[in-house]
């Protein structure tokens, strides 16, 4: 049943990885490593490689067992720091994934490691409320 809701949630997560900043970054960007993972394949705009500002990538493929294509817009790129991806056409009324990146290399709790956080914006508009998790990507 489809039904209007003017909804909106945000999610948060960290991962603190053994590696250094510029590899967990730059396999973020990855989008070899996003399709692997997520599943979904990428059919128009950046489709190998790795996404800088400006680029679109639009992924098609199955999630809770319905067809799903999703179009982001990457946007607020800063190397190494941070990057977003904003759906620009999909199955939400909106659709953010905010990437920050922080060196802990000087935190003793956590000596040589980096910090990915994920903070991620959904609403819906006249939508069923069925919608798919967007992890970060970096091993």
């Amino acid at each position: 049943m489809i039904w209007p809701m003017n909804r909106e949630f945000r999610l948060r997560d960290e991962i603190v990885i053994d590696a250094p900043l510029e590899r967990c970054f730059l396999l973020s960007t990855s989008v070899e490593i996003v399709e692997r993972k997520l599943g979904m394949h990428p059919t128009t705009g950046r489709t190998s490689g790795l996404v800088v500002e400006g680029d679109t990538v639009r992924w098609k493929g199955w999630q809770l067992g319905l067809p799903q294509f999703h179009e982001s817009l990457i946007e607020l790129f800063q190397l190494l720091i941070f990057f977003r991806d904003r759906m620009i056409a999909g199955r939400f009324s909106r659709f953010e994934h905010d990437h920050h990146f922080v060196d802990r290399g000087m935190d003793p709790s956590c000596y040589g490691m980096s910090c990915a956080s994920s903070y991620i914006g959904v609403g819906w508009g006249e939508l069923s409320a069925d919608g798919y998790w967007c992890p970060i990507y970096a091993a």
